[in-house]
């Protein structure tokens, strides 16, 4: 049984982020009720306000913003990121899992939430836009972005399947 503070060390020692810092980022959530139940959500929410270099007293919101943006197709960014973790936790080896592992989500710390997914392909990458059709770059609010990549998901992932993945509540 891997619990939430287990989580919050794996999700520490796989971004590379201050330990401190994951845990204050859980705590807001945790302390405004935006922690789910549903344990993907719950991970999702903690590592969109980690990407977006969200601030731990305002964690939850940017969390939400940042789940609630859409594709063109009208997925929502972190149903994407759900779908990733559901199929690594679940060990699926599946077309779907073998492109998501070399995908790459771009998380634009921006005024208004923006992320890119950047898919591999054979001449060039596939992009998928979140946050509208404009090209998120070339926006002058971007201060910075960081890559949440399909490894880090996996890897997180199996550090939890390591654990026993039976229940991960906050």
């Amino acid at each position: 049984m891997t619990s939430g503070q287990d989580i919050i060390g794996i999700v520490s020692r796989r971004t590379g982020i201050d330990l401190g810092i994951v845990e204050q980022v859980a705590d807001n959530l945790t302390q405004s009720g935006a922690w789910p139940d549903d344990p993907n959500r719950a991970l999702t929410f903690l590592l969109l306000a980690l990407s977006a270099n969200a601030e731990p007293r305002s964690a939850a919101s940017v969390a939400k913003h940042h789940w609630q943006l859409e594709s063109d197709s009208g997925k929502p960014l972190g149903q994407m990121i759900e779908d990733i973790l559901h199929s690594f936790l679940e060990q699926q080896r599946t077309d779907f899992s073998a492109i998501a592992y070399r995908a790459a989500f771009e998380i634009y710390d921006t005024t208004t939430p923006k992320a890119v997914l950047r898919i591999p392909c054979v001449n060039r990458a596939a992009e998928i836009t979140y946050g509208g059709d404009e090209e998120a770059w070339k926006d002058r609010t971007v201060r910075r972005s960081n890559f949440l990549t399909g490894k880090t998901l996996f890897d997180i992932c199996a550090d939890i399947n390591l654990q026993g993945r039976e229940t991960y509540v906050y």
